[in-house]
């Protein structure tokens, strides 16, 4: 999920980590640690994706190819999102979550999520299309 986000295997990694010691700094107080972590992970992702635009404005190296330039296109459509698109994207389609689970593990109301995911697909459906 963070490498999907933060487009970085290596940052992935370090947020991935950062949410176990948090929810290791939490823990008496998390009554749902799987939840309590993929939130982490994605707000983490999120914040490593928003400094690091901001501080550097960094661009992420060419994504490996698949070989199946359907596959290929998609993900670098997929790549070009915001983080909170992207994100909504990644829990939907790769974690195979309903919106109404997305809203839940990233308190987000459920409005919220439906439109930032009509809107990633219609940013999508626009790229793809071209």
């Amino acid at each position: 999920m963070a490498t999907a986000i933060t487009l970085d295997r290596h940052r992935a990694e370090d947020v991935v980590q950062d949410a176990f010691a948090g929810l290791h700094r939490n823990a008496h107080r998390v009554s749902n640690p799987g939840g309590y972590l993929q939130r982490s992970v994605v707000n983490l992702s999120i914040k490593v994706q928003r400094r690091r635009h901001t501080a550097t404005r960094y661009r992420p190296d060419q994504l490996p190819l698949s070989g199946i330039p359907e596959i290929d296109e998609t993900w670098q459509a997929v790549s070009r999102l915001p983080p909170r698109q992207r994100a909504v994207v990644a829990l939907r389609y790769w974690e195979d979550l309903s919106e109404a689970q997305i809203a839940a593990a990233l308190d987000w109301p459920a409005g919220t999520v439906k439109s930032t995911l009509h809107r990633a697909l219609a940013q999508l459906k626009k790229e793809i299309a071209r």
